[in-house]
């Protein structure tokens, strides 16, 4: 899943690259951009796939989307692809609303409705309830 997120998030830090390249015209650099997209698109839904194999889909996208959301925007930063020069002040929120995302993803994808949905959260009989508060080993 973190794999399968990476991945998506290179392929939308090269589209990114690809844009760029095209708005200017250099239409050699938006070839290679546009074959990378291709191959690391390819890569992650591969990945992506994989791993609906082997967990439900409830738990595998809020993951994904963890990983996938703040990496390229993060990435263009730091690159400098995006560059804000005096709108420094733009910083901390934008880091806040990433942190919000991925917390935000991460809870999703382990909360106890997910849990129920994709089945991993059992219910025992009717007779054999738990009691609030009281964790039983399984």
């Amino acid at each position: 899943m973190i794999g399968a997120g990476l991945a998506y998030a290179w392929v939308d830090f090269v589209n990114k690259l690809l844009a760029n390249d095209i708005s200017k015209g250099d239409w050699v650099l938006a070839v290679v951009w546009l074959v990378l997209t291709v191959a690391l698109g390819a890569l992650a839904f591969l990945e992506d796939t994989t791993a609906l194999q082997v967990r439900p889909a409830v738990t595998v996208a809020p993951v994904i989307g963890a990983v996938q959301d703040p990496l390229p925007v993060l990435m263009a930063l730091w690159a400098g692809v995006e560059v804000w020069g005096s709108a420094s002040h733009r910083v901390p929120p934008l880091a806040v609303g990433l942190a919000l995302v991925t917390a935000g993803a991460a809870l999703l994808g382990r909360s106890r409705a997910v849990a129920r949905v994709s089945g991993e959260d059992e219910v025992p009989p009717h007779g054999n309830r738990p009691r609030p508060g009281v964790r039983t080993p399984r």
